[in-house]
């Protein structure tokens, strides 16, 4: 599996594309409504930070969950939330 390396300024630029990495073009339908179509679970012991969560486990494909994450690391950024953690965006598009 294709990995990037993490980026600690707290930039908000665009994640290194990865070679074997789907384009935009290539599935933001797909995968806006294979997000859609999951059990989202609320994060019960951070409500510091609230936040939900899927589980890989409960995807109908292996296959869809690893379009989903190839794409949101291929067309994702960076971004720092309160605490000043850094975490991966789920959103596709990045900031102008």
């Amino acid at each position: 599996m294709t990995r990037l390396h993490p980026d600690t300024s707290g930039s908000t630029a665009p994640m290194r594309r990865q070679r074997g990495m789907p384009e935009a073009s290539d599935g933001l339908e797909r995968v806006a409504q294979d997000l859609a179509a999951q059990k989202w679970i609320f994060a019960k012991t951070m409500p510091e930070n609230p936040h939900e969560y899927t589980l890989r486990k409960l995807w109908r494909s292996d296959a869809d969950f690893v379009h989903a994450v190839r794409f949101i690391r291929a067309h994702g950024y960076r971004n720092l939330f309160e605490g000043g953690g850094t975490r991966s965006s789920t959103s596709a598009s990045t900031p102008t």
